[in-house]
């Protein structure tokens, strides 16, 4: 019982191994199920909102410019600034994504 499990990004990783694990004709049904339950579908709606809030703090940070901070998206405005062919500011916004 899949969707009784409290942690929100438990369930969503089950999920996925289920469905990676199973045949291809399944995991269409899986994924409706998926959708159904609403500990799923809530879990899915936040990715949402860290999406955002990864865009605003970049965006905020970018409008502010240069500050003396040893954190993390400074280094990764500096990689940018160093290799802009290489590192994107959709770069940064994946990176702050992915550490929120």
């Amino acid at each position: 019982m899949l969707w009784l499990v409290p942690i929100t990004s438990v369930l969503i990783i089950k999920a996925n191994e289920q469905i990676s694990v199973s045949s291809v004709y399944v995991r269409p049904f899986q994924m409706v199920a998926a959708i159904l339950i609403t500990r799923v579908r809530n879990a899915l709606n936040c990715f949402g909102s860290i999406t955002t809030f990864a865009t605003k703090s970049v965006d905020d940070r970018a409008k502010i410019g240069k500050l003396d901070r040893n954190d993390i998206l400074t280094k990764l405005f500096k990689l940018s600034e160093e290799k802009p062919a290489e590192f994107s500011i959709k770069d940064i916004y994946t990176e702050a994504f992915v550490s929120m």
